[in-house]
């Protein structure tokens, strides 16, 4: 028996493998009947994520900027289609709530893992 744990593009087209759970918040269209780590017992939700950092000195018309072309590209139709068909979740997060997953995956995952 094998087992290894990675996002759902790296195996989503794999026949060869069985998902046993999946560690985001909710069920994925692939594998409906696969559960989430949390409906297996254990409080641990992680997301893959990508996002932009600046500096904090940058000025925060620049931010606000960044912010709204991001969260434009996030929510295009076209940019949808082709995240969905390449097994991607596309989502938006403005600055805050992405300060605010970073630092709950760091705590669940991380600090925990230390223990």
């Amino acid at each position: 028996m094998e087992l290894t744990c990675g996002g759902v593009p790296d195996y989503a087209t794999r026949t060869d493998l069985k998902p046993l759970a999946i560690w985001g918040p909710k069920r994925i269209e692939q594998w409906p009947d696969v559960p989430t780590m949390q409906e297996l017992g254990y409080d641990l939700s992680v997301m893959s994520f990508r996002g932009l950092g600046v500096k904090n000195d940058v000025p925060q018309e620049i931010k606000d900027y960044l912010s709204q072309v991001f969260e434009k590209a996030a929510n295009d139709p076209e940019w949808i289609k082709v995240a969905k068909e390449t097994n991607l979740y596309p989502y938006y997060l403005n600055s805050a709530d992405s300060a605010e997953l970073m630092k709950s995956t760091y705590e669940t995952v991380f600090v925990n893992v230390k223990k």
